[in-house]
């Protein structure tokens, strides 16, 4: 193993000089929790002082805690080392100390160019530190722990000015993004909205509300050498294909602020797929060069799916309604089911407008990473209680008892972070969002299988020129990786469990990911019995229980003249998968093939071929470009198709070759005709 330093704070954010004496009640208060190895953090709930042999379960938490325990004791953390495997890069190890750790080298001081006077000295060489390493199960556990401090502690009401301690709270950020944002970023315009946001606040100084107007603003536009790279890349591949489409976003002084592209492999991907769209501003979120956001999907194999890219220079409400706009003029109007986002204000306002009948959900991922800084980091037990919460099975009333239990528990009742989050649970609590359709979105897994679409082949801190091929890349592996999906689901054949029919038929519909999927479903049926609680002539009503588990049911509805059936789980609804509850109802009831109306086409091995000409119905005659490039969008249909089966084996290959080449033949005598005919009728106007 190779031992890397990365110092992730600066010198300069720790020189702030914030020392102060701790009162002797306050002092004898710590030491007396100190003593009993136990700490009071943020929601006044009592945390375990780090202790060596203490396990977490990522590094982050670890950090959080120890910050957590620095707050409380009177110091500020900064994160001093990482060490790296040699072997594939993961870290192995993290060193959080003290800020006053070490000392501030002479060449910063004595230093003959200097312009800017010295700041003081906080260095101390304090030793107190956490060292973490990671086991092979994921865990993390504390190798040494340092706990004495050759410095005073800070008081307890300037503790919030340490470095680590310094954070904006969610209701002076609301302040500030209710205000909206100064049109410019002119020191006099940001300065005066900073002063009036922080006004009030306790947990930062001064330029903390300054850096997050900052942050809100505009990005740096692109340089005019690269804009043109980028436009005249585009128009090269409108030129070679009429069903790539792009658009391009000015501000009012005639600046590009917005690149929107969409190619045509996208766009029949999106008529096939785009009942649910995600729409991932990751990459515009890291001071990236270049601010890269893209519309994704999910396709027949639960595979992420590109429907479409931007860059967002401009990211206000008015640029985000522009770019949704043209976005949806590209897929022809159609608009999607469901739709999920961060939970940017201008964003769900820019949705709202854009796409009002569609579901707009906030994605999990980004909450819990929120929730970490905002709320349950510093306990080790909260992430899990509240992860429990949100993802219970049960109803409204159910999910709002245990919220409440949840806050009564860690003492949480006025953390103004999850008070703004109960505000808005429509939007991101899955109890509220299981009736519409999300292709089964539900975790947390396929937002970061969105994000590794581009990573590993896009470095948004480059040029247009390198960008450019860096997006190629990642799209032809990416596709290739759909590709090889599709012939294995055409060609190799899943393991079947039993003689069933209904499982025999999903074998032969379903591609191989969601076949694995509805399987586990059949069998696990088996787990569980139903009972007859109602039965009204026309539908039957069943409690359906796990029999190993003592617990709640759900509840089946079953209508036998029309073989349809809905469970109070909603998986189908959800996911488009039937769930074990009504699988069993059909066994009991004698329902041995799969009905054909709990097949979603989307889910099938041919979601693609002529689905999507199927659901836009629309004329290809004529020669206008949107009929060019609907005919361009039918034959890349016909194509995909065959290019899948002939590669299947040499012979059939030889036998396409041979067709495309007797094809290509006629297509050159077709051309040459057209041109002799049109020929002739030049002489002949001419004559």
């Amino acid at each position: 193993m190779d031992e890397k330093v990365v110092e992730e704070w600066t010198n300069e954010e720790c020189n702030e000089d914030v020392d102060g004496e701790i009162d002797k009640g306050e002092e004898d208060k710590i030491k007396d929790h100190i003593a009993k190895r136990e700490f009071v953090n943020d929601f006044g709930a009592t945390c375990l002082v780090p202790y060596v042999g203490m396990e977490f379960a990522s590094d982050g938490q670890a950090f959080e805690l120890y910050n957590a325990y620095a707050k409380y004791v009177g110091f500020s953390v900064r994160r001093y080392s990482t060490r790296k495997s040699r072997r594939d890069g993961t870290i192995l190890s993290r060193q959080f100390v003290c800020y006053r750790h070490g000392f501030r080298e002479q060449r910063y001081v004595n230093r003959a160019d200097r312009k800017r006077k010295v700041k003081a000295i906080t260095r101390t060489g304090c030793e107190a530190t956490l060292l973490v390493n990671k086991r092979n199960n994921g865990k993390w556990v504390v190798r040494k722990f340092v706990e004495e401090h050759n410095h005073n502690m800070v008081t307890g009401i300037k503790v919030h000015l340490l470095p680590s301690h310094r954070r904006i709270h969610a209701d002076t950020e609301d302040e500030i993004d209710k205000r909206g944002c100064p049109s410019s970023r002119t020191t006099p315009a940001v300065k005066t909205m900073a002063i009036e946001s922080g006004r009030s606040s306790t947990g930062n100084v001064g330029r903390d509300p300054r850096n997050y107007i900052m942050s809100s603003l505009p990005t740096k536009r692109l340089e005019k050498g690269e804009r043109e790279i980028l436009i005249k890349y585009f128009e090269r591949l409108h030129a070679e294909n009429p069903g790539f489409f792009f658009a391009v976003g000015f501000d009012k002084e005639n600046d590009v602020t917005n690149f929107l592209w969409v190619d045509a492999r996208s766009r029949m991907d999106y008529c096939c797929f785009g009942d649910v769209v995600t729409f991932d501003t990751t990459y515009n979120t890291n001071g990236c060069k270049m601010p890269f956001a893209s519309f994704m999907g999910v396709n027949n194999h639960q595979q992420s799916v590109l429907f479409g890219c931007a860059l967002l220079y401009d990211d206000t409400e008015a640029s985000l309604v522009w770019l949704f706009e043209t976005w949806l003029k590209s897929m022809l109007g159609r608009h999607p089911i469901s739709m999920i986002t961060d939970q940017d204000q201008s964003m769900t306002t820019a949705v709202a407008q854009v796409f009002p009948q569609t579901c707009h959900r906030f994605c999990l991922r980004h909450i819990f990473q929120n929730a970490t800084i905002k709320a349950f980091s510093v306990h080790e037990d909260f992430a899990k209680d509240f992860r429990k919460c949100i993802y219970t099975r049960g109803t409204i009333v159910e999910f709002e008892s245990q919220w409440v239990s949840l806050l009564e528990k860690y003492n949480a009742r006025d953390n103004v972070w999850l008070k703004s989050m109960y505000e808005k649970r429509e939007k991101w609590v899955p109890t509220y969002l299981r009736h519409t359709f999300f292709a089964d979105t539900s975790t947390t897994h396929h937002s970061d299988s969105i994000n590794s679409y581009f990573d590993g082949y896009v470095d948004m801190k480059v040029g247009s020129y390198e960008f450019i091929k860096q997006y190629e890349r990642a799209i032809f592996n990416q596709r290739g990786k759909e590709n090889e999906e599709d012939y294995r689901s055409n060609d190799i054949a899943p393991k079947l469990k039993s003689v069933l029919p209904m499982e025999e038929e999903a074998a032969k519909l379903y591609t191989r990911t969601i076949f694995v999927k509805f399987q586990e479903e059949l069998f696990r049926k088996d787990r569980h019995i139903a009972d007859k609680i109602e039965d009204d002539g026309t539908a039957i009503t069943y409690r359906v229980t796990n029999h190993r588990k003592q617990g709640r049911g759900y509840t089946v509805n079953f209508n036998a003249s029309e073989t349809r059936a809905n469970c109070s789980c909603q998986k189908f609804e959800f996911a488009g998968i039937l769930c074990r509850h009504i699988l069993l109802v059909f066994r009991m009831s004698n329902v041995i093939s799969l009905p054909l109306h709990y097949v979603l086409r989307r889910w099938t091995k041919h979601a693609k071929p002529g689905d999507a000409l199927e659901v836009l119905g629309i004329e290809m005659q004529g020669d206008d470009e949107r009929a060019v490039w609907l005919r361009h969008y039918n034959l890349m249909l016909l194509s995909h198709n065959i290019l899948s089966k002939g590669a299947k084996n040499a012979k059939i290959y030889d036998m396409v070759v041979c067709g495309l080449q007797h094809i290509s033949k006629e297509l050159d005598a077709a051309e040459n005709d057209a041109a002799s005919r049109q020929h002739e009728n030049i002489e002949l106007g001419q004559s």
